[in-house]
């Protein structure tokens, strides 16, 4: 049967609205047309936000980052579903559509393994799961890809969301080491998050991956915070030409060459 006991009480519902849509659908007609996968665009490698948007000032130790969206109505309102609102079975819907946008813009035969950004017990324990591996490990199925936890948090730092982007990076320097008994030397290493503003976390992960001799770390979120819409009104009146366009391109992904 297309449709369990189970669905008519308890019927799956759409990652972005909450309306009920079939099974194993994740996202309804509406919400597909009106969040609609916009890859191969011209991102920065960093923040993952539109060029006329970015505002980095230096590189990370990440080599790149990969969102399919920013973090503001629809999709805000799904990671807060997902993460606060009791709708833990969210992350397979996140994950379906992470490796959809991945698919598009990364060639996965390159990864060697896929691992998430890790939270603390006290975290866990407050949560009653851990969000990140959760999408994580979908997301590996989906791409084929072993899952493996690499990292482990060993300080219970204030979270990320209640600081200010200059007081992220020194919160999180230092609170992550490798897992005992893992290895990822000249591995090429997947690192999932749920949300990214500053790339802080992301980047002591990564940092910490390539002291243990990773040998490139792509990360991937599902939502990156920063984005402004009057700029891209601005910036949308200019026509870059093609050429251009695939020289940012081949610019964001310099592991590929």
């Amino acid at each position: 049967m297309e449709f369990s006991f189970l669905s008519a009480f308890f019927p799956e519902r759409c990652c972005f609205c909450g309306g009920v849509i079939r099974p194993r659908e994740f996202v309804c007609e509406e919400c597909r047309e009106k969040h609609a996968l916009r890859t191969k665009t011209v991102k920065c490698p960093y923040c993952a936000l539109p060029r006329y948007d970015c505002s980095c000032t230096r590189a990370h130790y990440y080599d790149l980052l990969l969102s399919p969206y920013v973090y503001d109505g629809d999709v805000r309102r799904c990671v807060i579903r997902y993460k606060s609102g009791g709708e833990k079975q969210l992350y397979k819907g996140i994950a379906d559509i992470m490796s959809q946008y991945i698919g598009f813009e990364l060639d996965a035969s390159k990864i060697d393994v896929i691992t998430s950004v890790p939270t603390t017990p006290a975290r866990l324990k407050s949560r009653g799961f851990d969000q990140t591996a959760l999408i994580a490990a979908e997301l590996a199925g989906k791409l084929n890809l072993p899952y493996e936890p690499l990292l482990r948090k060993f300080s219970d730092d204030v979270p990320q969301k209640q600081l200010d982007p200059v007081s992220r990076t020194g919160n999180v320097r230092g609170t992550i080491d490798l897992l005992g008994g893992v290895s990822v030397e000249d591995r090429t290493v997947l690192l999932v998050d749920d949300i990214v503003t500053t790339g802080a976390t992301l980047d002591e992960c990564a940092a910490t991956l390539k002291i243990f001799g990773a040998n490139n770390v792509v990360a991937a979120a599902f939502a990156v915070s920063g984005y402004r819409p009057e700029r891209a009104e601005k910036y949308a009146k200019k026509q870059l030409p093609p050429e251009t366009r695939e020289l940012l391109r081949q610019e964001r992904i310099p592991f590929f060459s």
